[in-house]
């Protein structure tokens, strides 16, 4: 049944996550982040059966997979709507340099500010009010750590301005590492590019634990999707504690 190949593929998703737990634990002597990983060990480790729902608790913590499916299909199901009814959307990368270890917090809070100050920018010498969402994604690679941000937004005119000023402010960044793309709004792809993980980590030895770690560190109370514009106006959604899903049981 549907039910029975869903409950697999979360199976499949947890023992993956415990997989990646076990090298996050080893990555660090800190109590508290040990702790923090054993928090998501328990996510949804015990099922209790109510007649046909199966119900389990939730660590809601970005590195987790299952809490991270729940939370971008929480913001898709949110924002979707309100997106759309902005008109034509773009989809939008803004990259700069790779940074060490030591400065990923500081320079991803300093490109958080640089973002607010284009933004503001934008409004008071070009009159243009932007409108969208924006998040904070970071990557690692040979020791080295990229952070960087996918927007949608509203008109061609205001992405173009906005990487135009966003290249202004980091001169040494890729040009051709920048991005603005026109969004099919009947291909969810795009949307859910946005909503997805911060992190695309592949924990796979104690080398990729580490810089896991490192960007989990990092982006610690940090708000990695944010709204500008309009759509600052929509309420947050109420992220579940609690996973219920319906079974339909076989006849045997």
């Amino acid at each position: 049944s549907k039910s029975h190949e869903k409950q697999y593929r979360s199976a499949l998703r947890k023992n993956y996550t415990n997989l990646k737990l076990k090298l996050l634990i080893d990555a660090t002597p800190d109590k508290a982040w040990k702790d923090r990983y054993w928090d998501t060990y328990h996510c949804k480790r015990v099922m209790l059966q109510q007649g046909d729902k199966l119900k389990s608790s939730l660590c809601r913590r970005r590195w987790c997979q299952t809490c991270s499916r729940i939370k971008t299909a929480e913001l898709l199901h949110a924002y979707k709507q309100p997106l759309l009814d902005l008109g034509a959307l773009y989809f939008v990368t803004l990259t700069a340099p790779t940074v060490c270890e030591r400065e990923l917090r500081s320079v991803i809070k300093k490109r958080i500010k640089a973002f607010q100050r284009i933004k503001d920018n934008m409004r008071k010498n070009y009159g243009m009010k932007i409108n969208g969402m924006r998040k904070l994604e970071v990557t690692h690679t040979n020791g080295k750590y990229h952070p960087h941000f996918h927007l949608i937004m509203q008109g061609k005119d205001e992405a173009e301005t906005l990487l135009k000023l966003w290249l202004a402010q980091f001169p040494s960044a890729n040009k051709h590492a920048q991005n603005i793309t026109a969004i099919h709004t009947a291909n969810e792809k795009s949307f859910i590019e946005l909503f997805k993980y911060a992190s695309k980590d592949a924990v796979k030895d104690k080398a990729s634990a580490h810089a896991s770690h490192i960007i989990y560190m990092a982006l610690y109370t940090i708000r990695t999707v944010q709204t500008f514009g309009k759509l600052q106006k929509i309420k947050e959604p109420i992220e579940a504690k609690e996973c219920v899903e319906i079974a339909d049981y076989r006849q045997t």
